[in-house]
């Protein structure tokens, strides 16, 4: 980035640019830990919740960012971080 602040206060969404539901990632997160989560799925939180969620990744392309990692590569990685670090601090 030539000049990061022209973008002071700017928000970037990061993400797959996907819809993707929260059913799917807990799908997707046992998938990847190989576990079964205990979770209660519920419909709407709250009046202004959505089903819809997918990061506006448009600001970050126009300063050249690409996507390098799937959202299971990302996941994997993440918990991976999430391991390594509480192993560290065992």
């Amino acid at each position: 980035m030539n000049n990061p602040y022209s973008f002071k206060g700017e928000i970037f969404d990061i993400g797959t640019g996907i819809q993707t539901t929260n059913s799917e990632i807990v799908k997707l997160v046992e998938k990847v830990v190989g576990k079964k989560a205990n979770t209660k799925i519920v419909q709407v939180l709250r009046s202004f919740d959505t089903n819809s969620w997918v990061a506006d990744n448009s600001l970050l392309k126009s300063i050249g960012w690409k996507q390098k990692h799937s959202l299971k590569e990302g996941l994997q990685k993440t918990i991976e971080y999430y391991e390594r670090a509480q192993k560290k601090n065992s």
